[in-house]
């Protein structure tokens, strides 16, 4: 990170020295094996206001985020296999078949000992899982 920075601070100085319109032929010549992007960015590093903070980082990566050289990384999302897909409709599938036998179970003879407000609001959820499907 030193090194970087100060480099940064002489190909800062080398460029106002030798003027517009001759520096890339400058860093090419002198400095063939820094290119024009990473001298850029060193010498942004070191105009940054406060330099020494900038030793605290792990790699030149992580400074270039810190002075907005580089964008903040984007989150990542993964997506979804299609084997993970298949699953999910065979399981929301299963769902829907055992949601039915519920609401015939409910309608039939045999669950008459389940008071009518609570087949009311049992099948109120099933509808709602139904729509979530």
């Amino acid at each position: 990170m030193r090194s970087a920075i100060a480099c940064g601070k002489m190909l800062d100085q080398a460029k106002r020295l030798i003027g517009h319109g001759r520096w890339l032929k400058w860093l090419s010549d002198n400095c063939s094996e820094i290119d024009e992007r990473t001298a850029q960015n060193w010498m942004r590093l070191s105009k940054t206001k406060h330099v020494s903070d900038l030793e605290n980082f792990a790699n030149l990566r992580q400074a270039y985020i810190a002075c907005g050289i580089l964008p903040e990384p984007e989150a990542k999302t993964k997506a979804i296999g299609t084997g993970m897909v298949d699953i999910i409709e065979v399981f929301a599938g299963n769902i829907t078949k055992h949601i039915s036998r519920i609401y015939t179970v409910l309608d039939g003879v045999d669950v008459q000992s389940i008071p009518q407000e609570k087949r009311v609001e049992i099948k109120a959820k099933l509808s709602e899982l139904q729509e979530r499907l």
